[in-house]
């Protein structure tokens, strides 16, 4: 079985697969905007040509009905000759995963923002107010008090944000010394 998401990597030795008589109408159609320079959107262009293809009279239909069986045969031919390649157990791509980077345990924790220091300082009082909130609805409430908070009230978090920054960039200078050093 598949990976979920993978597909068949095609055959590039494969014939053309056969077009409609609706097909060659559409590829009629599209080389015919081309040459006005009507640049409908697919959607549009495609809808229109629906709408056309079935008001067609029969004697246009046939035109094209035509030229699909033609290109049926041109089809059938190519493929008498065509060997299809052995299955391979590779014969499908592997979707590509992401590697995650393993964090070091012993490496220094991040700063912290404002928005987090005033989170930890508000979450108590708000847990006591609110008991039955759930955790989106306590943080979508401490991010709305964020929002509204003057410049002035946001100023302490702000000084603890810087501080644990440099604490961090400090820490993080020893990190990388002490990990040269052993390399």
């Amino acid at each position: 079985m598949p990976p979920k998401g993978s597909r068949k990597p095609k055959d590039p030795n494969k014939p053309k697969g056969r077009m409609s008589g609706y097909a060659f109408f559409v590829q009629a159609k599209s080389e015919e905007a081309k040459a006005e320079g009507n640049t409908l959107p697919l959607r549009e262009f495609s809808k229109k040509c629906s709408e056309e293809w079935k008001s067609l009279d029969d004697a246009t239909r046939q035109k094209y009905e035509a030229l699909a069986a033609e290109d049926k045969i041109r089809y059938e031919r190519e493929m008498v000759g065509y060997v299809p390649p052995p299955p391979s157990d590779n014969d499908y791509d592997e979707p590509q995963k992401k590697k995650k980077r393993k964090k070091d345990p012993d490496a220094p924790k991040r700063g912290m923002s404002a928005f987090l220091f005033f989170c930890n300082s508000r979450r108590p009082e708000l847990k006591l107010k609110f008991p039955d909130f759930a955790m989106g609805e306590m943080s979508r409430k401490l991010g709305d008090e964020w929002k509204t908070m003057d410049d002035t009230a946001k100023a302490p978090f702000e000084k603890q944000s810087i501080a644990d920054r440099q604490r961090y960039e400090k820490q993080m200078a020893e990190y990388k010394a002490d990990s040269e050093q052993c390399h």
